[in-house]
């Protein structure tokens, strides 16, 4: 019995014993072989991540700059950029000359008319346009701001095609000014309305008596004799430049004459007449104007003057004997005039016929000194209502040049592929030389 017991005790006493060193280093060569892979894989997924983040930046940037120029056409990118026109544009308007200074961007403001500048392509018509220190927010007291360089390539993605040759306008650069639709008939019926008033008011507008009151005859207004009203229309565009502010202002101003317009004192058969002479002035609208916008470069470009012509034979609810358009331009440049009639949608095609048929307006340009022509293009000599149809005579004056195939066709591309590439910031100024981060394409309509 005893000594079953001690021999008990002595194999407890041996299963006590710690790990050999053997032991441990085979457990540590385990641990190392499993533990290896997945601290790699934690390394890795760490890489991985930051390079998503990365790709995930550089791409939103590409996408960014590509929907920026989608939203402009290929002109209005060469304005925003370091250079302005291809050669050919240049050359077919050697009156639009500008110049530009590089700003604490990298981009290039319009800052003074100094001389020609040209944005000359590819002999295959490519463009390339460069865009430096992108900001991509970080994230405030943690992430910094990471900045990028890209260059943008587009290339013709068709063959070219005809188009209209009106030049496109530039909300930033070109002044624009639409007249009202119902201008003309509002200012002819206060015409209208004085001459009521002449008759039937007891006192004359300064309070004197009214020698035209007493007549046998109660008049309505429509009774007045329209054929005795002479209206002439003269509108004046003024184009200034200052102390490189420049406006643009335009000024329509009606002259009325009714002349020996008869009436009936009382108890008198035979008639007496009398005559009225004023004129009615539309307030001066403001087509441009650089004043807040001077700093940042923005040069009055061209001129666009959308109009409503007025018609002598009262089809449209006017009788404006003659329509005079004014020009002066003291800008210290030449600049380009668009004089665009628009079309009267309340008359119908036969009564539009007729209306341009006998529209003879006058036109008159007005240079302050050499240097300030104006060249004009305009559609006087269409028909609004049918092309090809007949037009009045028109008089033009005091232009350097006149353009009647103002929307004559051209060949232009319309369809281009574009590329965005992200690359480094600083990378812009080296040419390039490295590779991109990400490059993304697409198309865009000029």
């Amino acid at each position: 019995m005893h000594s079953n017991r001690n021999g008990k005790q002595k194999k407890r006493k041996l299963n006590n014993k710690g790990l050999s060193l053997v032991e441990i280093l085979v457990a540590v060569v385990i641990l190392a072989l499993v533990s290896g892979p997945l601290l790699h894989t934690f390394v890795s997924a760490a890489v991985y991540n930051r390079r998503a983040r990365e790709r995930q930046r550089t791409t939103t940037a590409a996408q960014s700059v590509m929907e920026g120029f989608k939203a402009f056409d290929l002109e209005e990118l060469c304005w925003q950029f370091d250079e302005h026109k291809n050669a050919e544009e240049q050359a077919a308007h050697p009156f639009r000359v500008y110049s530009g200074a590089t700003g604490s961007s990298g981009g290039t403001y319009i800052t003074e008319v100094d001389g020609v500048r040209q944005f000359v392509p590819t002999a295959d018509n490519s463009y390339e346009f460069i865009m430096r220190n992108i900001k991509f927010e970080g994230v405030p007291g943690a992430a910094p701001d990471v900045f990028y360089d890209a260059k943008i390539s587009l290339s013709p993605a068709s063959v070219a095609v005809s188009v209209p040759s009106v030049e496109t306008m530039n909300g930033y650069l070109d002044a624009v000014y639409k007249q009202p639709y119902q201008q003309d008939m509002q200012a002819y019926s206060q015409v209208v309305d004085k001459v009521w008033h002449a008759l039937i008011d007891e006192n004359l507008e300064d309070g004197t008596p009214n020698p035209y009151h007493d007549f046998v005859y109660t008049y309505e207004q429509g009774d007045i004799d329209k054929d005795k009203i002479r209206l002439e229309k003269t509108t004046t565009v003024n184009i200034n430049t200052s102390g490189g502010i420049s406006t643009v202002t335009v000024l329509v101003n009606y002259h009325y004459i009714v002349a020996d317009y008869p009436f009936y004192p009382t108890d008198e058969f035979s008639p007496d007449y009398f005559t009225l002479e004023g004129d009615i002035s539309i307030p001066s609208v403001t087509a441009y104007d650089n004043t807040d916008t001077v700093a940042n470069g923005a040069l009055l470009g061209d001129v666009y003057l959308y109009y409503y012509p007025a018609y002598s034979n009262g089809s449209a609810g006017t009788r404006i004997a003659h329509e005079t358009i004014e020009i002066y331009n003291n800008s210290g440049s030449a600049k380009n005039v668009y004089l665009i009639k628009q079309k009267n949608t309340s008359l119908s095609d036969t009564q539009l016929n007729t209306c341009e048929n006998s529209y003879t307006p006058t036109v008159v340009g007005v240079s302050a000194v050499a240097g300030d022509e104006i060249y004009l293009f305009h559609n006087l000599n269409q028909n609004v209502t049918e092309a090809g149809s007949g037009t009045g005579t028109f008089s033009i004056s005091g232009m350097a040049e006149t353009k009647t195939d103002m929307f004559a066709e051209k060949e232009e591309i319309l369809l281009y592929n574009v590329k965005v590439s992200i690359y480094e910031a600083g990378e812009a100024d080296s040419g390039f030389t490295g590779t991109a981060l990400v490059d993304l394409e697409g198309t865009m309509n000029d």
